[in-house]
């Protein structure tokens, strides 16, 4: 595996994490083996597997509901896919909200979408979470504007559907720069990171690479976390997606047998 680079958050951490050598990319046989073997794991129910997964330990989690923490990500993608502008986003944030209570009232969306979520808060709790997506807006921007080049907001993370299974792969990704064939992913995450965090990063490498048309990896996967001032970076080499891929197996394991012996 590639080392696993760990680094203070200085003036100039992440400019120097900018430029990475190209990616290499997975062979249709070794994708297809992959996802046969997740198929081949049974699971009771839909089932999200994420860097989240591995660093907790494939524990059993409570089904997801939304809340105002997973709310202010998620929205935070939308607003910055409308506006990179720092002195625009309180403006676009109001009108991203007003549609989307819009669209939960006139039951144009899911009953358990964000908007329905964020339809059903009072006007106190709703400007609670109106200030929880622009502080999460602004310091992801801010992050962005480190790397010292152009940092293309995520509208969403990575999705894939695991055929003949009810397995779901997750990459989280917040951000991404340079050329297609090197490019970089970029997390903006709260909190301190875990002494999991870089196999959690592998995982969201391979999420990535399993989902790209031509299994094309990233080159690099960079997490942040602002609170603690800590940088983690991953190059992904063909071991660190294997161990990404052993983690998820692992986790997928878990979960199986976890169902199996509630059930039994």
């Amino acid at each position: 595996m590639n080392p696993v680079t760990v680094s203070r958050l200085l003036d100039n951490t992440l400019a120097s994490l900018a430029v990475a050598e190209e990616a290499l990319s997975l062979e249709p046989s070794q994708r297809s083996a992959l996802l046969t073997r997740l198929a081949g794991i049974p699971s009771a129910r839909r089932t999200v597997l994420d860097s989240f997964r591995v660093e907790s330990g494939a524990k059993e989690l409570e089904p997801f509901q939304w809340c105002a923490e997973n709310v202010a990500r998620s929205l935070s993608h939308d607003l910055l896919v409308r506006e990179s502008r720092p002195r625009f986003l309180g403006s676009a944030l109001d009108s991203l909200i007003s549609d989307l209570v819009s669209s939960a009232e006139s039951g144009l969306v899911h009953s358990r979408s964000a908007a329905t979520w964020l339809a059903q808060l009072g006007p106190g709790g709703r400007a609670m979470v109106h200030a929880r997506i622009l502080t999460r807006a602004r310091h992801t921007l801010e992050v962005f504007d480190r790397f010292g080049v152009a940092v293309t907001p995520s509208a969403s993370d990575t999705y894939l559907s695991v055929a003949r299974s009810r397995w779901v792969l997750r990459g989280r990704r917040d951000g991404v720069l340079g050329e297609p064939h090197r490019r970089i992913l970029v997390q903006v995450r709260t909190g301190s990171p875990s002494r999991s965090a870089a196999r959690g990063l592998r995982v969201d490498a391979l999420a990535a690479t399993l989902a790209h048309p031509r299994g094309q990896a990233p080159a690099r996967i960079v997490g942040v976390w602002p609170e603690s001032g800590l940088v983690i970076a991953v190059d992904s080499s063909l071991d660190d997606l294997r161990g990404g891929a052993r983690d998820v197996l692992r986790a997928a394991q878990r979960l199986s047998e976890m169902t199996r012996n509630q059930a039994a």
